[in-house]
């Protein structure tokens, strides 16, 4: 496992800062898998936090490649600080059905998106 440093964000217990930002500059990965507070065709990924869009910036560019995860209620929302537009990523995971809107207007967007079917917690298994 590796840490990136920086500040501890209170009740996210996200890393921020410099440190963390610096961290993902000196790394080359394969591929990132991105959580976000927002996801809409304009203006991208958002976040609440600038320090969190920042580093969620960095972690990115340090990718090949970059997938982001985004429950349903995440899809048409924008938030404060924009992490990157669309076209910074190669695909949203979601559990989102491809009939609702958002969905249509981020694959519209040139955007790929996967549903993620959720198993449904009373179903036996």
């Amino acid at each position: 496992m590796l840490v990136t440093g920086g500040l501890v964000r209170n009740g996210e217990l996200s890393l921020t800062g410099g440190m963390a930002e610096d961290a993902f500059g000196a790394l080359n990965c394969d591929l990132a898998f991105i959580g976000v507070a927002g996801v809409c065709a304009a203006p991208g990924l958002t976040e609440y936090n600038p320090d969190d869009a920042r580093v969620k910036r960095a972690a990115i560019a340090a990718a090949r490649r970059s997938v982001v995860l985004a429950d349903s209620s995440k899809l048409g929302r924008v938030a404060f600080a924009t992490v990157a537009p669309l076209s910074a990523v190669d695909a949203i995971v979601t559990d989102a059905s491809a009939a609702r809107p958002a969905v249509g207007e981020l694959a519209a967007a040139g955007a790929e998106v996967i549903e993620a079917k959720v198993p449904d917690a009373g179903a036996p298994q």
